[in-house]
């Protein structure tokens, strides 16, 4: 996996600390050892007269004239119309398969719109930074009932998320939250683009992972559960729509979750949990 040139500094930095923690160790170790069996007692015989010793003054510290190592750069941030290269490769630092499923530009530009858009509980249609799922909705026909043909949402629709699935849980969110803050001057430049009143896109983001972890209001009924409503799909038209009305009002953050299936919608909402907590502890 190919890292960016501030990566690889930030790498070498830390295996420079890591030994110089390793080497003040060993020096600790024998100084302290030393120390603690010079103070043991040993029996000697009594002189009937003390010596009188004179002090030998320590010899001057020579200076250290070695040359010193250079303290790295950090990677200077490219501008908000030219960083698709620079994320691209940080993300794939993160995981190679990342880049597999986002688009080719403007993402920077199109995460603020997506993150937008989940703080209002929506799902961005248009100028998203991920490609969607190959595919149409999966369905399995459940026959005619009264005087329309209705059909639920298949098990096998559930694997289209696999794959963003499992690339999300190869990320750490700690690295995932360390590389949101290095951006973040970018994001924040992008989200001022759009004009809006809150001034912190940090807050839109908070909210919008509040309602990625929402619950449908609905009594009894948990998307990950089984259902106390009716799950049945119907197609009036070109899309498929749940037949009860309740369903058909979430958000569509909790449609998602529910088409993404029961377990792999309790794996996301786990992984964004403790991205929230990384993010809560952030100041900008």
């Amino acid at each position: 996996m190919a890292q960016n040139q501030g990566s690889s500094k930030y790498n070498l930095l830390l295996i420079a600390a890591a030994i110089v923690l390793l080497v003040g160790f060993v020096f600790w170790s024998i100084f302290f050892r030393s120390d603690h069996q010079s103070k043991k007692v040993v029996q000697q015989p009594v002189p009937t007269v003390q010596p009188t010793i004179k002090a030998t003054p320590a010899p001057a510290a020579t200076p250290d004239t070695s040359p010193s190592e250079p303290t790295p750069t950090p990677k200077p941030l490219p501008s908000l119309g030219d960083s698709d290269t620079s994320v691209k490769e940080d993300l794939s630092a993160l995981d190679s398969n990342l880049v597999s499923v986002l688009v080719n530009d403007e993402l920077l530009r199109k995460f603020v719109r997506a993150v937008l858009a989940l703080s209002d509980g929506n799902i961005v249609q248009n100028y998203r930074p991920v490609n969607s799922p190959s595919g149409a909705l999966l369905v399995d026909d459940a026959g005619q009932i009264g005087d329309e043909h209705q059909f639920t949402i298949s098990a096998d629709n559930f694997a289209r998320y696999n794959k963003y699935l499992q690339i999300l849980l190869e990320i750490k969110p700690h690295s995932a939250a360390r590389l949101y803050r290095y951006y973040y001057p970018l994001l924040q430049e992008a989200y001022e683009e759009l004009g809006l009143p809150e001034k912190s896109f940090n807050t839109v983001m908070l909210k919008a992972i509040d309602n990625m972890l929402s619950q449908p209001s609905i009594s009894g009924y948990p998307y990950y559960a089984d259902a106390a409503v009716s799950e049945k799909l119907h197609q009036p038209s070109v899309m498929y729509l749940y037949t009860d009305p309740r369903l058909e009002k979430l958000s569509g953050v909790e449609k998602l979750k529910m088409r993404m299936g029961p377990a792999n919608a309790k794996k996301f909402e786990a992984w964004i949990k403790k991205m929230q907590v990384e993010l809560q502890g952030m100041r900008f």
